[in-house]
């Protein structure tokens, strides 16, 4: 069974459980974390200058979804996306 889970504008399928655990690693206890990296992530990028593209690395992702939120904010230009 896959299930959907949504942040943001983002949305992950994931596999639904195994033996009582999820496939893909997904905290929802970290919702507000994710929210507020990405405010000041949203922040950094309005700072730049319009033709600037900062790079992000999500160097301990577990399901990836903080990056996809970030790769939004970005398609939209920053602009109230989070």
């Amino acid at each position: 069974r896959v299930e959907s889970i949504r942040e943001g504008l983002a949305e992950v399928w994931v596999e639904g459980e195994e033996g009582g655990k999820k496939s893909a690693f997904y905290n929802p206890a970290q919702v507000i974390n994710r929210d507020l990296s990405l405010l000041l992530i949203q922040r950094h990028i309005d700072a730049q200058p319009p033709d600037s593209r900062p790079s992000y690395l999500e160097a301990l992702a577990a399901s990836g979804l903080r990056s996809i939120r970030v790769a939004k904010v970005r398609e939209q230009g920053g602009e109230g996306c989070i």
